[in-house]
Parts: structure tokens; sequence; C-alpha cells
């Protein structure tokens, strides 16, 4: 799953602006735009943590987010984030799921009766119930590979109660489309970018900058 956020200029009013400079209206831009796109990104990046049980760090992760700056040939940012649906028991730093242990029996009653979980701020964790054709959510430790095991949250279907199918948290590009994450980095960046230009296009006509 990949989502971008671009941030654009409309290139003929700035042509205008610089007059005779007109020429310079690309550079002009992609400067602005590259200083622009940073204001953006940290807004993505705090609303998001502000919305969701995730951090800033998260959301900005090398592995989830990259960064096209603007050039001059192609005078516009693009933030673009990356990623699947991790496991939800790994979500918000192994604190999304309670009780945090594995279902162990005694007696023939376990010691976990279900699950809770939750992925936004400000809302209680949640029962896990069972699913269509899908048991009750549960902790399970499970070998990812020949030299690791892992811990996950997981469904057995109930035809084939050997199969164990993992219960997901939403991706990060999933969660920052979320309305106010959006605004947010509309609010943020478009007077930043504003601002910018206004100060590339004063140092070229002061002739400060080509």
């Amino acid at each position: 799953m990949t989502e971008a956020v671009t941030i654009s200029v409309d290139i003929a009013e700035v042509r205008r602006r610089l007059g005779f400079l007109r020429d310079r209206a690309e550079a002009v831009i992609s400067r602005a735009v590259n200083r622009a796109y940073v204001t953006g990104k940290n807004a993505i990046s705090k609303e998001t943590a502000s919305e969701y049980l995730i951090t800033p760090k998260d959301v900005n992760s090398p592995k989830v987010l990259t960064v096209k700056k603007a050039t001059q040939a192609e005078p516009t940012a693009f933030l673009n984030y990356t990623g699947g649906h991790r496991n939800l028991y790994l979500w918000n730093n192994y604190k999304a799921v309670l009780p945090n242990k594995i279902i162990r029996w005694s007696r023939g009653k376990p010691n976990v009766r279900y699950y809770k979980a939750a992925v936004m701020r400000g809302h209680p964790k949640m029962k896990l119930e069972a699913a269509d054709g899908y048991g009750k959510p549960f902790l399970q430790r499970v070998r990812k590979g020949e030299r690791s095991e892992f811990v996950g949250l997981f469904r057995s279907e109930r035809k084939n109660s050997r199969q164990l199918v993992s219960v997901t948290a939403p991706a990060v590009p999933q969660i920052i489309k979320n309305e106010k994450v959006i605004e947010r980095f509309r609010r943020s960046a478009g007077p930043m970018l504003q601002n910018r230009l206004e100060h590339e296009i004063d140092n070229v006509l002061k002739g400060i900058t080509k």
C-alpha cells in the first residue's frame, strides 16, 4: 500500500511576479517547495500520532517514508508512504493488545477469556470477538523462520483449526488519509510554502539569488 502527499504551486503566477526574470520561476518554486515540505512532513507525523497509538518516529521511519524533492525540471515535492499491515500485537510498541500474555489452560479453563485492543487514542480497548468463519483472536507464539519465533495475535479458521490467520493493524499509508491528518498538513504546509515563495521571489528580484 502506497500513498503520496504532494506540494505544488501555480507556476504561471510565479512567472508573472518575476516579470523579466520569469525564466527563474522553476528554481524559485523548487527551493520554496523543498523548504516547505519539511513542515508538511512534521505536521503529518504529529497529527497521525495524536490520532492513533503510534509515534511520529514510526510514521517518518525510512522504511515507511520516502521523499522526492522538487527540482527545476519538476517543481513538485512528493512524500510517499509505503507499508503493509503489521500484526496488531506489534502495534503501539506491544501495548495495543491486553492482556499481554499467551493463553494457558488449567483445569479446562483458559487464563485469558478474551483479549481487548485499540489503535486510536482516546478510545477504550474493545473486546475482540469471533468473526465469520474464524474464532476469537488469541496470542500465539509462532515460528517465523528457521531461527526465529515471535508472538502475534491470530484467529483460527473454524473449518481448519490448525490454519492461523494474522490479525492486523492499519497500515501507515492508510491512517495518514485521516481527514484531520490531511487538514493539518494543508494548514501547516500551505502558509509555509507561501512564505517561502515570497522570500525566494524577493531574493531573485533583489539579485540575492539567481
